[in-house]
């Protein structure tokens, strides 16, 4: 599954249903306020066009940022505390974009590319693709992954207290009233607390944060298997 951000030179052309509008800082269309106070409940990527700018994307093309100068936007960026920033180009730049960054010794940025076949897919290594172009009555549509770090929120690390509040909610959630039968021999032999302390305990060794999604869902299987057994 993939999302679709819209982005237009007027923010007023795009759809009021819009989840995602990306718009700029600076520029000849500097429509970035205007779309924030359109679309109060959609998520916001900002871009600059310049490098000069800060904004959470990098605009490189012709009369924009140039592919030497994203490296520098992209560690100034992450120096001021965002974490992940974007690179807009086209996919023929994108090696030169790549190339840049390596010889440069910056770590790569999250990228957006550009490629105007129609297809609403993202190819791999980058986490948009802007697909369509000057669509009526005046916008770009863009494929964005599911989840894309500083877009979507960041990754938490957990403690075993986080885990173990975590574990109870699970146990306490009863949506519509209807239980999960795989845990009915579990809420016969174990209230929420034993259950919490069998999943801190099922952690890797000393439950340090931070925990990884792969090390609670492990700790969860064996709980369950155990139970099982």
């Amino acid at each position: 599954m993939t999302r679709i951000m819209y982005d237009a030179i007027y923010p007023k052309n795009i759809p009021a249903n819009a989840q995602i509008v990306a718009s700029y800082v600076d520029g000849k269309w500097p429509n970035y306020s205007q779309a924030v106070a359109l679309f109060p409940e959609a998520l916001h990527v900002s871009i600059a066009a310049f490098p000069e700018d800060d904004a959470m994307a990098l605009d490189v093309e012709q009369y924009d940022a140039t592919p030497q100068q994203a490296p520098g936007w992209a560690a100034r960026q992450r120096k001021r505390g965002y974490a992940h920033p974007i690179v807009y180009m086209s996919a023929a730049a994108w090696p030169q974009v790549r190339s840049e960054f390596h010889k440069q010794g910056v770590p790569e940025p999250l990228y957006w590319v550009a490629d105007y076949d129609g297809v609403r897919s993202i190819p791999d290594g980058a986490i948009a693709k802007q697909f369509q172009g000057t669509t009526a009555p005046g916008f770009d549509l863009s494929a964005v992954a599911d989840y894309v770090p500083g877009l979507d929120g960041e990754d938490m690390a957990l403690t075993t207290d986080d885990v173990g509040r975590i574990a109870h909610a699970v146990w306490a959630y009863d949506q519509q009233g209807v239980r999960n039968q795989a845990w009915a021999y579990l809420r016969q032999a174990a209230d929420p607390s034993m259950f919490a302390k069998a999943i801190v305990a099922a952690l890797p060794k000393g439950g340090s944060a931070p925990l990884t999604e792969a090390d609670i869902e492990a700790a969860v299987r064996k709980v369950f298997a155990d139970a099982a057994s």
